[in-house]
């Protein structure tokens, strides 16, 4: 009896694959080509192997780049994606490598380089530089000179989305915005979020500032797995006592830009919110990420990305949940 070697399947193996489908794709291009450019079509059909490869080595299935489900409502997002990180299986993906602004969304990240590179119980100092924002901005409500903690900054920033919460952090950690931005990049990278650039900690506009659907993925994953950043999620508000320059005390209290623990906007009925990181500017539009945990205790991450305002942001990632995640 002849004996036959199994080989495991490995992200060398996808990419080999896809290699191949791309190819089979490129003789169908030419043969089926009356009317269209060949070149043009090559052209796409590249991209699509770029994408397969990209999607295969971060263990996303690369068959499901557009993976549709009719009964979900995802119809004034760009982009949208749902993921069971318990078995490791995309269940909904809608232009998930569209390179994108992600607004506050950006916190994220600046949070998993706090946690990475920062000291928490370290005295940080706010300089002009955090203070000095756009109109409408939203802000803790530093002064020139307090001297927040690490921690307390940390938790203005994932709460009540503080701008300037997010540049005294990176200065703190790395001298300047633009050494943290530098820091950002490197970090992303890191996590397999290639299409990735950022110029600033907190997501403000920049038309050099970007990610995709997919990379905003990684990198929430990769920071809901630091449990100190999950607890601070999980706060509805969060009231810190922060010295001055004079060594005066004043208490700031920060909201969470939450609709679910707020309860401005329905809960799904089918998981508990673990946590999310909202966004929106013009530019923008609406942006969220969330973590849920379902009966079953399985875990669920989703990404929706310029949609038209924070009410529906919140609605379409219920539906997301409500339909695709079992009661």
């Amino acid at each position: 009896m002849k004996c036959i070697n199994k080989e495991h399947i490995t992200g060398k193996n996808i990419k080999t694959a896809a290699s191949i489908a791309v190819i089979l794709i490129l003789i169908i291009i030419e043969l089926c080509s009356c009317g269209h450019s060949v070149f043009n079509d090559k052209f796409k059909a590249a991209d699509m192997a770029d994408k397969y490869i990209s999607l295969a080595s971060d263990g996303i299935n690369p068959g499901l780049i557009n993976f549709a489900n009719e009964n979900v409502n995802t119809v004034y997002a760009n982009s949208a994606l749902m993921y069971d990180i318990s078995d490791n299986k995309l269940l909904y993906s809608k232009n998930i490598n569209d390179k994108l602004y992600p607004a506050s969304t950006t916190k994220v990240l600046t949070a998993y380089c706090t946690l990475k590179h920062g000291n928490l119980k370290d005295r940080i100092t706010v300089s002009e530089n955090c203070v000095n924002l756009e109109r409408g901005a939203s802000i803790c409500g530093f002064k020139v000179g307090d001297k927040p903690t690490l921690e307390e900054a940390l938790y203005g920033l994932m709460t009540c989305s503080g701008n300037d919460a997010a540049i005294a952090i990176a200065e703190h950690i790395s001298g300047s915005v633009e050494a943290f931005a530098d820091l950002m990049n490197k970090e992303a990278a890191a996590l397999g979020a290639t299409h990735t650039h950022f110029t600033n900690p907190h997501g403000l506009h920049e038309k050099d500032h970007y990610t995709t659907p997919q990379d905003l993925y990684l990198i929430f994953k990769a920071t809901v797995e630091n449990p100190r950043f999950r607890e601070i999620l999980t706060h509805s508000s969060y009231t810190a006592d922060v010295p001055n320059v004079n060594g005066d005390t004043r208490k700031l209290t920060w909201s969470s830009t939450n609709r679910y623990l707020t309860n401005a906007s329905f809960k799904p009925r089918t998981v508990d919110i673990l946590g999310t990181k909202t966004g929106y500017t013009n530019e923008a539009g609406a942006c969220l990420v969330t973590l849920g945990l379902d009966h079953y205790g399985k875990e669920y991450i989703t990404v929706i990305m310029k949609t038209t305002d924070p009410g529906t942001v919140f609605l379409e990632t219920t539906d997301m949940y409500n339909t695709l995640v079992k009661k």
